[in-house]
């Protein structure tokens, strides 16, 4: 799947996924130039994704400097810890099947309101 995507920008992948442009301006180019990339109109969306993937489940990948230590401490802990004192209850073995979302006018997604994990559709209001 991500050999596919040698032919295409992180720009144009991350906006069809429904991304924004600020969030290019304002997070992904930063984080393109701090790598030693190009910004993200001129850098592949393999390249991009490649190196996220690699950052993601490598505990050596903090060698980049992006943190002071392994991902799993620094990275992915606070999140989860933020979001279990919120009640958030994670699932790490339900797989998703569709993300149930609204669209504007244009069909482009815009609220998640549902997520269906296997026959069951489990709705929300956030």
């Amino acid at each position: 799947m991500v050999r596919e995507l040698d032919d295409i920008t992180f720009t144009e992948w991350f906006t069809r996924k429904g991304g924004s442009r600020g969030s290019i301006d304002r997070m992904w180019d930063p984080i393109a130039y701090a790598l030693g990339f190009l910004d993200c109109d001129h850098i592949s969306a393999r390249c991009m994704l490649t190196i996220f993937m690699l950052f993601a489940i490598r505990t050596e990948a903090s060698v980049l400097r992006m943190l002071e230590g392994s991902p799993q401490t620094y990275l992915h802990d606070p999140i989860i810890n933020y979001l279990e004192a919120r009640g958030v209850k994670i699932h790490l073995n339900a797989r998703v099947s569709e993300l149930v979302h609204e669209v504007d006018e244009f069909g482009v997604p815009t609220r998640v309101n549902a997520i269906r994990v296997g026959d069951e559709t489990k709705e929300y209001d956030a």
